[in-house]
């Protein structure tokens, strides 16, 4: 090689290596702190999907929306299925004796749900919680503690007719517990109707 070309090569390599060494600390363009707050917030998005994205209840509504059937996934089917697992029948009922005609519509509705499982029925698995301001204060026959801790077992069912106290009116299944759940003592009865209808 000429002495020229032997120059040029030299100065080409240097160059090379002057480019590729790494910048110092305080000419860094990112620094650590950076990419770990980046991390984080990443971290922070994606626990938050995890933990938000799970589905709610699913809920089939009566064509006339004047009530629904709220389960897990399959409202209906669920229904049947604790319906057709089930060969004992635990009834509760609420009750507040300040409101009469609310009364004689939840007496109304138990003794239809008493009819329809008389079979699965037993006289001693019907129980009264009395309510004073929407707070139980009784229960008929049994000690309110006795009743508030009473859940359904393996092949139970337990149906529980709430206060009519509510904004809307719902069927609810909640593992092995169907809670009806009315704005009035007569949507009360109603919804016992078409669960009657859709159900029995």
């Amino acid at each position: 090689m000429k002495n020229n070309e032997i120059k040029e090569l030299h100065r080409k390599i240097s160059e090379k290596n002057t480019n590729s060494l790494p910048l110092p600390a305080s000419q860094d363009i990112k620094p650590k702190w950076f990419f770990i707050a980046v991390a984080a917030i990443l971290l922070l998005i994606v626990v938050n999907l995890y933990l938000f994205s799970g589905k709610g209840p699913a809920a089939t509504c009566f064509p006339d929306k004047s009530a629904c059937i709220i389960g897990v996934d399959d409202p209906e089917a669920e229904i049947n299925a604790t319906l057709n697992a089930s060969s004992r029948v635990i009834l509760m009922y609420e009750g507040d004796n300040s409101n009469r005609q609310t009364i004689q519509y939840t007496a109304a509705a138990l003794v239809q749900l008493a009819r329809d499982f008389g079979g699965k029925l037993d006289s001693e698995d019907i129980y009264g919680i009395e309510l004073n301001n929407s707070q139980p204060v009784g229960c008929l026959n049994y000690t309110l503690e006795h009743c508030l801790s009473i859940t359904p077992g393996e092949g139970e069912l337990m149906i529980v007719l709430k206060e009519p106290v509510y904004r809307n009116n719902n069927i609810v299944l909640d593992g092995r517990t169907i809670e009806f759940q009315a704005r009035s003592g007569s949507e009360l009865k109603l919804l016992v109707d078409l669960f009657e209808q859709k159900f029995l």
